[in-house]
């Protein structure tokens, strides 16, 4: 496919590849094709199937008018354009992993492809000249002058990405266009100089994304952004920006590269009152200078948290100096090895304080490996989710989980593992589980699958042979078995011990869930005659424990919290 010259002007039909008579379907699949690799990358698949739909539809309707460009309307063609996907025509890139995913869903250069495309037809080019939105967003690995898109957005607000060092030309225009940018998002590498460009002000900046943006002169910066700014991110560098941001809601902290002073954090977080969402990744290296114990700030409306990928110990660093509300949300992912506990006794004693984890009244435990789990605890508003929780070692004073939670409260209990069925036996040994279930005394409804029920029992013989008596607080009132599709493969010694397990519990209600299915299964658990013991319910999706909205919420820097609860791979079961 001829390009030409894209820096040309729209008279300069030298640069245009006269191609009228070109199939537009073969250009259409061409899109397609993008598309679909594009969309693979997508965290809602209901929008990648919508808009993949919405291409084939669009391309089913170029069949049934005509076989070429020039007969399609322009409202068609702009359909097209419309969902080209956000990437140009180039599998030789660097592979800079996730840029700037924390802004995925921004208008970050949305129909790049259309650029190159709109040379090779003279009249897709008159097309995509009138879409003053296909010009609003600035790509320097294009070779298009930037006053072009200046002029060609009509006034529109601009927005830029910018690819590895910036040019001489492009930080002399930015000078005179500053004011003009309400989005700017740098990815360059460690060598690059962006001490220039650092130093412009962009007054009416709204989104900002700033990736490896080192300085080879650190003490030179003197990056203000506009007090406009409503989101920031910034990965891989090793400097906060200057100035007050009273309208900042979202911030995204990665990969801090230097000696990470926390209270130099928290002198910016005060800068930021209005934050909503904040996520810190690799910000606590193991050689972070502590705050003064009471350097404090307060964030009022920051509605959810997350802190990953920081090593045992290091969570403390900045969640004992931060004062939210009990409606914040927390979402925790450890970073471990395979056998090794993800957290220590200064990470549990930080977020034993955290407000959600203290009104907690439901819990959910996810079995991964014998000493990691998943532990998810929900407030009636709220929540703590903490992946990479390690538990402790039998022989330790006290499990783990009982300093972290106030489990004297919970009112409801989820117990499951690993969809593949991995042997949970050594984590509910080390956990302690078999000593903490007697003492929720508020536990009132109980869902465990059917293997993790097996085991409890299992534990609690081996532990003081009282093998089921005492395993449940006297007032529990419901206890469900959850039976995963892999539950075909346990053998009918296995079902039936866990289906008399359950008919002969004192709870007074008790009840099985198969997936619908599962017609095999279904027949297994009919076939043991305890239908007078208990109920029988079929499920079509997984069930799960309920979530408060502030983690229900779907959004590209919070994933609704069904991800982590669901087990691997249950996204393909039939539905």
């Amino acid at each position: 496919m001829a390009t030409g010259d894209q820096g040309g002007s729209p008279s300069d039909s030298a640069s245009l590849a006269w191609i009228d008579e070109v199939p537009l379907p073969q250009l259409a699949e061409l899109l397609r094709a993008r598309l679909i690799k594009e969309v693979g990358l997508m965290r809602k698949h209901s929008q990648a199937r919508e808009v993949v739909s919405l291409l084939d539809s669009a391309i089913h309707e170029v069949r049934r008018v005509s076989n070429v460009t020039y007969w399609v309307p322009p409202e068609l063609l702009q359909r097209i354009f419309q969902y080209v996907p956000g990437s140009i025509l180039d599998e030789h890139k660097k592979n800079y992993g996730q840029l700037g995913v924390s802004f995925r869903n921004h208008r970050i250069v949305m129909t790049r492809d259309v650029i190159p495309l709109m040379h090779v037809c003279q009249r897709w080019r008159k097309i995509v000249m009138n879409m003053p939105d296909l010009w609003r967003t600035i790509d320097s690995r294009m070779r298009i002058p930037y006053e072009y898109y200046a002029s060609r957005s009509r006034g529109l607000s601009l927005g830029a990405y910018f690819y590895d060092e910036p040019r001489v030309d492009l930080v002399e225009w930015l000078q005179g266009h500053a004011a003009a940018l309400h989005e700017l998002h740098c990815f360059a590498s460690s060598d690059d100089d962006w001490g220039p460009l650092l130093r412009i002000f962009f007054p009416e900046l709204r989104v900002a994304t700033l990736w490896f943006t080192h300085t080879k002169n650190e003490g030179e910066v003197t990056f203000e952004l506009s007090s406009s700014l409503h989101q920031l991110c910034l990965e891989h560098t090793n400097w906060l920006p200057k100035g007050h941001f009273p309208h900042l809601t979202r911030l995204v902290l990665t990969h801090w590269t230097g000696t990470c002073e926390v209270a130099h954090l928290l002198s910016f977080l005060r800068e930021c009152p209005y934050l909503v969402d904040i996520a810190f990744t690799h910000l606590f290296p193991r050689n972070t200078i502590p705050a003064r114990q009471d350097d404090i700030v307060r964030l009022p409306h920051l509605q959810r948290l997350i802190i990953q990928y920081e090593e045992p110990g290091q969570i403390g660093h900045c969640l004992s100096h931060m004062h939210m509300q009990c409606s914040t949300a927390l979402r925790v992912r450890m970073s471990r090895g395979l056998w090794e506990p993800g957290m220590d006794f200064r990470d549990v004693r930080g977020l034993s304080q955290f407000l959600a984890a203290k009104q907690c009244t439901r819990l959910h435990i996810f079995m991964i490996t014998m000493c990691e789990g998943a532990v998810t605890a929900l407030s009636g508003s709220s929540g703590v989710h903490i992946q990479g929780f390690g538990t402790s070692d039998r022989d330790s004073e006290e499990p783990m989980l009982a300093q972290l939670l106030p489990l004297s409260q919970v009112e409801e209990l989820w117990l499951v593992e690993n969809v593949f069925g991995y042997d949970v036996y050594d984590y509910i040994r080390r956990s302690g589980l078999f000593d903490i279930l007697p003492h929720m005394q508020a536990l009132r409804r109980v869902v465990v699958t059917a293997q993790v029920l097996r085991k409890l029992i299992e534990s609690r013989a081996s532990h003081d042979q009282l093998g089921v008596d005492g395993l449940w607080p006297p007032n529990l009132h419901e206890l469900h078995v959850l039976l995963y599709p892999n539950a075909e493969r346990l053998t009918q010694e296995e079902l039936t011990e866990s289906m008399t397990l359950l008919a002969n519990s004192r709870v007074p209600r008790r009840s099985v869930m198969v997936p619908w299915h599962c017609a095999v299964l279904r027949n297994r658990v009919k076939d043991l005659h305890l239908d007078d013991k208990i109920e029988c319910d079929v499920y079509q999706r997984i069930p799960s424990i309920a979530l408060p909205p502030v983690c229900s919420i779907e959004e590209e820097l919070w994933p609704a919290w069904q991800t982590y609860l669901d087990p691997p791979h249950s996204s393909l079961w039939p539905t």
